[in-house]
């Protein structure tokens, strides 16, 4: 397969451990495994096509092994059988649950706003559940009372609630998010802080909130797009800007 790839002039993606890279134990993490024969050696210099590593960050955490049961492998007819902290409590929905990852969001701003655009670098993750698209748009309130107001009147609407009432760590706003008819979230928020150019230092945060913004209203049904999304992302990368798919700001 990967001969007929490669004479093709077509790109491939391999992984050298096989299937005993994915058979690693939590307490294994980021420790490789012994590769396999080198075929993909001899396939690539047949071909005179470049080999360019690349490293997968994340998968350990995401859904960490914490044992393998051999008995229960043979039983079952499946290639491994892990315990995970969703498989088997979960049965086959123990394999849509991810633990969450990490990933950097980076923050731009045009004006005194702490940030007018947020690019996310999930291209990162070894999954990646959300596909380039506009994921939610925030608009600012003069004061606490129209925010409380437009909470009341989505919830009297009927439409969708994404994330309750919270405030982010970065600009400390005070904000819910709600779901469009289009698919995208509608942030409303109040109080951010403005930014003086002359003192501000970028920085970095660990997550999203200070405190609230739960998700709610989540269902199966939405777990399993979220799944198939996650999955269609091995098959098609997405074009990046360098720029602002590093890492960043390194953390504090």
């Amino acid at each position: 397969m990967l001969d007929r790839l490669l004479r093709g002039q077509r790109q491939g993606r391999l992984f050298p451990e096989g299937r005993k890279g994915t058979e690693k134990l939590y307490k294994d993490r980021y420790k490789l495994r012994r590769f396999g024969r080198g075929g993909f050696v001899e396939s690539a210099m047949r071909a005179r096509a470049p080999i360019v590593p690349v490293a997968v960050v994340g998968a350990e955490e995401a859904m960490p092994v914490f044992a393998q049961v051999g008995l229960l492998q043979k039983l079952t007819g499946l290639i491994y059988f892990p315990i995970t902290p969703t498989f088997p409590l979960l049965g086959l929905f123990g394999g849509l649950g991810y633990l969450p990852a990490k990933f950097k969001i980076r923050f731009l701003r045009v004006n005194e706003r702490h940030h007018s655009v947020a690019i996310a670098a999930v291209n990162r993750m070894p999954l990646n559940p959300i596909r380039t698209r506009v994921q939610h748009l925030n608009i600012q309130v003069a004061d606490l009372d129209d925010m409380t107001a437009a909470y009341q009147r989505v919830r009297e609407l009927g439409f969708r609630m994404a994330l309750g009432v919270g405030q982010h760590t970065n600009d400390k706003e005070l904000s819910y998010y709600a779901m469009t008819p289009s698919g995208f979230e509608w942030e409303v928020g109040w109080n951010p802080i403005v930014v003086d150019e002359k003192t501000w230092e970028p920085s970095t945060h660990q997550g999203i909130s200070i405190w609230g913004h739960t998700r709610e209203g989540q269902t199966i049904v939405d777990k399993f797009a979220q799944f198939r999304t996650g999955a269609a992302s091995l098959l098609k990368d997405e074009d990046v800007v360098p720029a602002l798919a590093g890492a960043g700001i390194l953390d504090n």
